[in-house]
């Protein structure tokens, strides 16, 4: 190698060329001995006497190197790099302008010189022995020696701390053993018997576990009983509603027929079905006139209307009484009614006429007017005789007259030799008859005791009411 070419070092940390002291290239054999050696952490901890041997010496662990090629271009310099596994050996060198060669580790293929190889032993002594790389520049040195420092002052905080908690626990006093050892012989016997209580325990618990699951069984299928229960219910108690409804629309319509029943009893048909009253001086049977005045001349077809009506009255008044006239049979035919007689000749009396010559020299109507007033004196007098009663009638009847008890006259039912006012006023004295003997048939004597009218006096009695319904079971709804 040529003297005249200045050998430097890399910074291990920031590769810095630094240059070592002239005093690392003359070394003797012992001081290569003595940094041989390995070098002991000191008292920072202290194994038993028994593990020192297998201990063995404590050293620092040193990991291998890695291969590594990088190059470096910086200002025409080029810095080539290169390292074996092993870390022994290891090359830099750089050809530059400024005439020196930085090195790291002499490569076989340069020339070792002694100080070279001095160097080279002793950095990697150095490195071997710490945690740290060598070599290092001032600055990197400094950097580290704070960061020792540091760590140094933590640690002997810490030293101290342990110390003085070492100090506490000798200051404490030595606790009674015997009675330890009695109060954990009888912790364990607690334990014992805790531990036979928790199997105790457990052992109900699984017990009561089945017994829960049962009665869990039984409260399920109590509740589905409960829901069919008010399924059933609901429907039964809408049936109940339905039920009470129909009863109460049935007692509504019990209530009204009784009281249309006692409307009806108090109400003669007869007055109603045939209206009798009068028109001035004429009096009418269901509007229809029966007779005639000079000054109201009335048509024989309402007049014949009017004989009709009256005929069907007293045809009505014999059939609701189920009597039959012994000599004579009314047929109501309108304005066309007429009298049949009831022997062998079958005769027909017409109960209606006409005006005309004919109907002059005709005597048969007469005979039907007169054969009516028979008609109606035989029903009265069998109406009497069942009730053991006498109507007095207003207008007394003597064959085909009626007597006016207030004036004394007499007034015939027949047409002929008869004017018609006093004709017009014996129909009228008829008419009055036949409305007093409806008012007569209406009372509850006859109505009680003839067969075939009406109703019973025991059936005419109140019906027995049924439950009324209870307002406050209706709002319950």
């Amino acid at each position: 190698m040529d003297p005249k070419v200045t050998i430097n070092y890399p910074c291990s940390k920031c590769e810095a060329p630094i240059q070592l002291d002239a005093g690392f290239s003359h070394m003797s054999e012992h001081i290569k001995a003595e940094l041989a050696l390995n070098v002991f952490k000191g008292s920072e901890f202290l194994l038993p006497l028994e593990d020192e041997m297998a201990a063995g010496f404590v050293d620092r662990v040193v990991m291998p190197l890695t291969l590594s090629l990088q190059s470096h271009e910086s200002n025409g310099d080029t810095l080539l790099q290169f390292s074996n596994i092993t870390g022994l050996e290891c090359s830099s060198y750089s050809y530059s302008d400024h005439g020196y060669t930085v090195l790291g580790c002499p490569s076989n293929s340069m020339e070792k010189t002694p100080a070279l190889k001095v160097a080279n032993t002793l950095l990697d002594i150095a490195s071997t022995n710490s945690s740290i790389d060598h070599p290092l520049c001032e600055e990197c040195t400094d950097s580290l020696m704070l960061q020792i420092e540091e760590q140094l002052h933590f640690t002997a905080n810490k030293a101290k701390s342990y110390v003085r908690l070492l100090e506490e626990l000798q200051q404490m006093p030595q606790p009674d053993t015997n009675r330890l050892e009695a109060e954990l012989k009888q912790l364990k016997d607690e334990e014992l018997a805790l531990e036979e209580e928790i199997a105790k325990l457990l052992q109900e618990q699984k017990e009561a576990e089945k017994i829960l699951e049962e009665k869990q069984d039984q409260a399920q299928a109590l509740a589905d009983e409960e829901e069919r229960y008010q399924i059933e219910y609901c429907k039964q108690r809408v049936l109940w509603f339905d039920v009470e409804e129909e009863r109460i629309s049935f007692y509504n319509q019990k209530v009204h027929t009784h009281q249309q029943l006692e409307k009806l009893k108090q109400t003669n048909i007869f007055n109603i079905a045939f209206h009798i009253w009068k028109d001035d001086h004429i009096s009418t049977i269901n509007n229809f006139r029966l007779g005639r005045l000079p000054t109201m001349q009335v048509t024989w077809t309402e007049i014949n209307a009017a004989l009709g009506q009256m005929a069907l009255l007293l045809v009505s008044l014999a059939r609701r009484f189920e009597f039959s006239f012994s000599k004579y049979k009314i047929v109501a035919y309108g304005n066309h009614s007429y009298i049949k007689v009831l022997d062998q000749s079958n005769t027909v009396l017409p109960l209606y006429s006409h005006s005309g010559i004919k109907y002059i020299f005709d005597h048969s109507f007469d005979t039907a007017m007169t054969a009516f007033l028979e008609c109606f004196m035989e029903l009265v007098r069998a109406l009497e005789q069942r009730t053991n009663t006498t109507l007095s009638l207003p207008y007394p009847i003597d064959k085909h007259c009626l007597h006016d008890p207030q004036g004394g006259a007499r007034y015939s039912v027949k047409t002929q030799f008869t004017p018609d006012e006093q004709w017009t006023k014996a129909l009228k004295f008829l008419l009055t008859n036949l409305k007093w003997a409806l008012t007569w048939v209406s009372s509850p004597l006859l109505t009680g005791t003839c067969p075939g009218f009406g109703l019973s006096s025991s059936s005419r009695s109140t019906p027995r009411a049924i439950n009324a319904p209870d307002p406050t079971r209706r709002n319950q709804r």
